[in-house]
């Protein structure tokens, strides 16, 4: 019988095991690009923005971004900088 590979983690209760489901919601920044997003913890959420600049099938399509939650004033302002 062959190689089977582990995943390290293989019969670990480990927080790092542990499965989330992170909402996402359609947004549109200031300028008319949308993007999803939603909530990870108190702390953080998902940004998820469709890669624009793309050129060929080796460039992603698709960017992930994990942020602080939004507040107030420039902590806000920074989806219209996408």
């Amino acid at each position: 019988m062959g190689f089977i590979p582990r995943f390290p983690y293989e019969g670990k209760t480990n927080a790092v095991m542990q499965s989330t489901t992170i909402r996402l919601w359609k947004k549109t920044t200031k300028s008319g690009r949308d993007y999803l997003t939603g909530s990870m913890s108190r702390v953080s959420r998902l940004i998820v923005v469709e890669n624009d600049r793309k050129k060929g099938d080796d460039e992603p399509d698709y960017y992930a971004y994990i942020v602080p939650n939004r507040g107030s004033g420039q902590e806000a302002e920074h989806l219209d900088a996408l």
